[in-house]
């Protein structure tokens, strides 16, 4: 899991929240961010599908019409459902079962004393970093066998 939980503010409006988190080129640039309330409270989660596949035609055509007669669209408006969340005393198996389960690319991981206080963020990438430098270190020791082996003939 990641400790370093970068959050949005509900009432940010997208635009603001489009240039500050998904357009940046930032070292905080992300696929998805939790959404928080004033206090500070895990809201829902906003990714950047949501903006391309349900908001991005909407707020296209607002830049085209007249903004004085629109609302303006805030990060509120994109949170589609709850967060899904896992405390950090589940299993690495658990969030993957979850994750799978929900077709979701990341959990927010919440404090058990206070379900609704994200304090981590866990993604379906960091669940296969650990194979991956496992796969990579047997890739390593064939090289190394296959190379004393060579020798020896």
């Amino acid at each position: 899991m990641s400790a370093d939980v970068v959050t949005v503010p509900c009432a940010l409006p997208v635009r603001e929240m489009l240039n500050q988190y998904f357009l940046s080129h930032g070292a905080n640039k992300r696929q998805g961010y939790p959404v928080v309330d004033e206090q500070i409270q895990l809201f829902g989660i906003v990714t950047k599908a949501d903006l391309l596949e349900e908001w991005m035609p909407g707020l296209l055509d607002r830049a085209d019409g007249d903004a004085q007669h629109h609302s303006p669209i805030i990060t509120f408006d994109l949170v589609g459902r709850d967060p899904i969340t896992i405390s950090p005393e589940e299993t690495c198996r658990a969030a993957a079962e979850r994750i799978a389960a929900f077709g979701v690319g990341r959990l927010v991981v919440v404090s058990p004393s206070e379900p609704d206080q994200a304090i981590g963020i866990i993604t379906s990438s960091d669940l296969l970093k650990p194979r991956s430098r496992h796969a990579d270190d047997e890739t390593r020791r064939e090289r190394i066998l296959g190379a004393l082996g060579r020798r020896r003939d």
